[in-house]
């Protein structure tokens, strides 16, 4: 927008920078807009609360997305890929594979 609107130029280097971002928008873009829109929410809100609110906060987010069909496709998804053979420590594509982590939060 910057640059369309103040017909400013750009190194190389920024320009590389903006096309990461681009990827960085398209890949978060393929989310659920509600999740996203909900993590942001939770995000921003964490620089004007203390940590102890800011989590309950993110805690009363996170079970409201028990409710949305977005928390059930999500969840069939990540079903799909546990269950699917994942190569062994010894197999060297093993590296090649993405890692899941798992985050739970004891209420």
């Amino acid at each position: 927008m910057q640059l369309c609107l103040t017909g400013k130029m750009i190194t190389a280097q920024q320009a590389e920078t903006w096309d990461e971002a681009i990827k960085l928008g398209e890949k978060i873009a393929k989310n659920s807009k509600l999740i996203v829109a909900m993590c942001k929410e939770s995000v921003n809100n964490s620089f004007e609360m203390p940590l102890t609110e800011g989590l309950h906060f993110e805690k009363r987010l996170f079970h409201a997305t028990f409710a949305t069909n977005d928390r059930k496709e999500g969840m069939t998804a990540l079903h799909r890929r546990k269950n699917q053979t994942l190569p062994t420590a010894r197999d060297s594509s093993h590296s090649k594979e993405p890692c899941l982590a798992v985050i739970v939060f004891d209420s």
